[in-house]
C-alpha cells in the first residue's frame, strides 16, 4: 500500500512533457490497473525498480515479459527534478542484470525520436544493440548475452560519480535495498 500510494503521487507529479515521453500521451495520474500491475510482486516475467532519495521517489523502471519469452520490454520514468542524474541508467544497469539472471535474452525499449535523453541511456548502457524506426517510433533491441560491456560502461560511471553527495535507493519487489554514495549495487531475486 506505501508503495501504491508513492507510484501514484510520483505520476501525478510528473510534467506533461515527461508523461507524454513516457506514455507517448499527455496523461494526470496513473490508470488503476497499471498502477496494480507496477506494486504487484515482483516475478521473473515482470519486475519494478523503484529509485529513492532520501524516501523521496524520483524514477521507476521496469520490465514486462511479453509474447516471446525471450524478451522483456523496459520503460522508465524519472521524476522532473532528477533528469540527468543517471537515475534511468541505474535503473536500466540493475534491471539487465536481474533479466539476465533469469534467462532473459534481450530487452527491448520503444522511445520518441524527440526523446534523446532515454536514446542516450539506451545507446550508452554497454549492451549489443540494434536501433529501427517504426511506425513514427525507434526501437532498440539491447542483448543481454554479453554483460561485460554493460559491467564496464557501470563501473566507469561509478568511477566517475564516487564522492557526489547524494544518497541513492534502488530496490524492487523481492531484493534487497541497494544503498549508495555515488556508487550501486544489486541483488538478483529472491
Amino acid at each position: 500500500p506505501r508503495d501504491e500510494e508513492r507510484v501514484r503521487a510520483f505520476y501525478e507529479r510528473l510534467c506533461d512533457i515527461s508523461t507524454r515521453l513516457r506514455f507517448f500521451s499527455i496523461r494526470r495520474s496513473i490508470p488503476e490497473r497499471e498502477l496494480q500491475a507496477l506494486v504487484s510482486v515482483s516475478t521473473p516475467s515482470h519486475v519494478t525498480m523503484l529509485a529513492s532519495i532520501g524516501g523521496e521517489l524520483i524514477g521507476i523502471g521496469e520490465y514486462h515479459v511479453g509474447t516471446n519469452p525471450e524478451e522483456a520490454e523496459v520503460a522508465f520514468a524519472v521524476g522532473d527534478d532528477h533528469h540527468a542524474e543517471g537515475v534511468a541508467t541505474l535503473l536500466l544497469e540493475d534491471l539487465a542484470v536481474i533479466a539476465a539472471s533469469v534467462g532473459l535474452r534481450r530487452l527491448v525499449a520503444q522511445t520518441l525520436p524527440d526523446n534523446g535523453p532515454m536514446r542516450l541511456v539506451f545507446g550508452t548502457a554497454g549492451l549489443g544493440r540494434a536501433t529501427h524506426y517504426e511506425g513514427g517510433l525507434v526501437e532498440f533491441t539491447m542483448e543481454l548475452d554479453d554483460m561485460s560491456g554493460l559491467l564496464a560502461s557501470a563501473a566507469e560511471r561509478e568511477a566517475i560519480a564516487i564522492g557526489r553527495s547524494r544518497d541513492v535507493a534502488i530496490a524492487g519487489e523481492g531484493r534487497t535495498t541497494a544503498w549508495c554514495q555515488g556508487a550501486h549495487s544489486v541483488d538478483g531475486p529472491a
